[in-house]
């Protein structure tokens, strides 16, 4: 990264990262009570399609995803960590230059490659 990062960087890129999780969280209130009210009115007389609440809730759930998937990459290489516990087996594995830039770290133990995130640092 060309950008120096200081700790007000990361105070904001976290803030912003808060952001599009409630974001995230938002849309899915939205999505499941718009299916929630056309799967409850299907039998009734007057059947209710909350298309507006379904497809808003949708658009926020990608959007805050997409956002957050952007966010996360913007991390600098200084906060991954050179050491991580494997999230099956929990084991601790040393990351290489190549896993750290990857963002993938390989267990023998379990003998798989797995892909990590900011939240699973």
């Amino acid at each position: 990264m060309t950008d120096k990062f200081n700790n007000a960087n990361i105070d904001e890129l976290e803030q912003r990262l808060e952001s599009q999780t409630k974001r995230v969280h938002h849309g899915m209130y939205w999505f499941f009570g718009g299916i929630l009210v056309t799967v409850i009115t299907i039998e009734s007389p007057v059947q209710i399609v909350a298309w507006g609440a379904i497809l808003y809730g949708l658009r926020e759930l990608i959007n805050g995803n997409f956002q957050k998937s952007k966010l996360k990459k913007m991390l600098p290489d200084d906060l991954i960590p050179s050491e991580i516990t494997c999230t099956k087996c929990g084991e601790t594995l040393e990351l290489d230059s190549d896993e750290r830039a990857s963002r993938k770290y390989f267990c023998p133990m379990c003998n798989r490659t797995y892909h990590y995130t900011a939240d699973s640092i």
